[in-house]
């Protein structure tokens, strides 16, 4: 469940086949695979709704826009999501340790890594440029 189009996800897509190709899994054969593509995000709510009738096993929603829709769409199947931000305080899950109900995921960090990142070349640059810094 995603927004955008195909195109612009297909390089995703592929990447999705070949990781699940590599533990075992092949479309068509011991897996199925259905795409939900919204060409605004207002669409999502709806899209989420097919895949519920369609008693899917599980829906990816790659960041909290989509997992608010399939959340809204159901309580029971299973949401996985991948997120740069910190889903607890995006109120995706509970905590990190426990996310409770039925949304759970990866997380990256991305602020949080470049903000490190910026602390660490504060730091290089100042033994570069002779500072101690503060």
């Amino acid at each position: 469940l995603s927004y955008g189009s195909p195109a612009e996800a297909a390089n995703r897509g592929r990447a999705l086949r070949i990781g699940l190709r590599d533990h075992g899994y092949v479309e068509g054969k011991n897996i199925n695979l259905l795409f939900r593509w919204a060409e605004s995000a207002e669409r999502l709510p709806e899209l989420a709704a097919d895949l519920v009738r369609l008693k899917v096993d599980l829906i990816f929603a790659p960041t909290s826009t989509e997992v608010d829709a399939a959340r809204r769409a159901t309580k029971t199947i299973p949401i996985v999501f991948a997120v740069a931000e910190d889903p607890v305080r995006l109120g995706l899950v509970a905590s990190l340790a426990r996310p409770g109900g039925n949304a759970t995921g990866i997380n990256y960090f991305a602020g949080e890594v470049n903000a490190k990142r910026l602390g660490l070349d504060d730091l290089r640059i100042g033994r570069v440029e002779g500072r101690v810094p503060s």
